[in-house]
């Protein structure tokens, strides 16, 4: 689900987030996945 590339490496380099690090893209970048895929933090109650 992840950016890939060139893209991946932009992202990484903008948001200063290592490239292994899966999980922080998917949740800085999850409004903007391929597809139909969405990612949203959960509402803390």
């Amino acid at each position: 689900m992840c950016s890939e590339g060139w893209l991946r490496h932009t992202q990484c380099f903008q948001q200063v987030i290592h490239p292994d690090g899966e999980l922080t893209l998917l949740e800085n970048n999850g409004q903007d996945l391929t597809g139909a895929v969405t990612i949203e933090p959960i509402a803390e109650y």
